[in-house]
């Protein structure tokens, strides 16, 4: 993974926000050749991350196909939720409460 340019942050400049979902971190990386921002969070006691992909650059992939990518290129995921926003897909992992 390495870091991304500001014209592809860019790109998650409209990314939803969940009032009650506080940001803790923020990476921006390219994973396989796709621009993805990487989010630590909380949200009611819920700790976790999202890797998360610009729509347009992956919606030739199904979601089988992305999941091999990711599990290939970072071996982050193992009990994973997928979410699909419209413009944004999120895989949010690594969950635990304190």
């Amino acid at each position: 993974m390495e870091n991304l340019k500001q014209s592809a942050i860019e790109k998650f400049s409209n990314l939803p926000l969940d009032k009650d979902t506080k940001i803790l971190a923020t990476n921006y990386v390219t994973l396989a050749g796709f621009d993805t921002k990487v989010e630590i969070w909380s949200w009611q006691g819920i700790y976790a991350s999202s890797l998360i992909f610009y729509k347009a650059d992956v919606c030739h992939l199904s979601k089988s196909e992305l999941l091999k990518i990711i599990k290939k290129e970072s071996n982050l995921l193992n009990n994973f939720t997928y979410k699909d926003t419209g413009e944004y897909i999120f895989f949010n992992y690594g969950f635990y409460t304190d």
